[in-house]
C-alpha cells in the first residue's frame, strides 16, 4: 500500500493584509446576505478555493469576530445563566490606535499623539489620551 498525501499547509505563516481582510469580510458579508449560516470549515475552503486565500480556520475566525461576523465562543464551564452574561460585554474588544495631530499657531506647527479606543462592537469613542509622542504610558492610560 503507498501512503496517501494530503497537502498540508501546517507551519506556512501567512501574514494576513489588508486586501485578505477585506476579502474574508466581503465573502461573510455576501453569505450573510443570501441568508446562509457561516461554518468556518466550509468557509475557509470557499475562501481558498475562489478568493485563494490560503489562511488557517483560526485566522479567518479571528478576522470574523474582530469585524463583528462572527461571535467569539467561550467553553461552557459553568451554569447556563453566566452565558447570557457573556454575550455582550461593553468594551470586551477593543481599538486601540495612536496618530500624529499638528496643530499650527500662528504659522508655528506644533505636533501631538493622539491616542483613541474604540468599542469595535459598538464603534463607541470609550477613551483618549494626548501626549507628547506614542508610548507604552499613553497606552495604559487610555486601557
Amino acid at each position: 500500500m503507498k501512503a496517501f498525501k494530503l497537502p498540508d499547509g501546517r507551519g506556512k505563516a501567512a501574514k494576513i493584509t489588508l486586501e485578505m481582510v477585506r476579502t474574508i469580510v466581503q465573502a461573510a458579508e455576501e453569505l450573510r446576505s443570501r441568508r446562509k449560516r457561516l461554518r468556518l470549515k466550509g468557509f475557509t475552503e470557499q475562501l481558498r478555493k475562489e478568493h485563494d486565500t490560503c489562511l488557517s480556520k483560526r485566522k479567518v475566525q479571528e478576522v470574523l469576530i474582530a469585524n463583528n461576523l462572527f461571535a467569539a465562543r467561550t467553553r461552557k464551564r459553568r451554569p447556563g445563566f453566566y452565558q447570557s452574561l457573556r454575550k455582550e460585554i461593553p468594551n470586551g474588544l477593543l481599538s486601540l490606535d495612536g496618530s500624529e495631530l499638528t496643530v499650527w499657531i500662528d504659522e508655528e506647527p506644533y505636533k501631538f499623539n493622539v491616542e483613541l479606543s474604540v468599542d469595535v462592537k459598538t464603534f463607541a469613542h470609550t477613551a483618549f489620551s494626548v501626549g507628547d509622542t506614542e508610548t507604552c504610558d499613553e497606552v495604559i492610560k487610555v486601557v
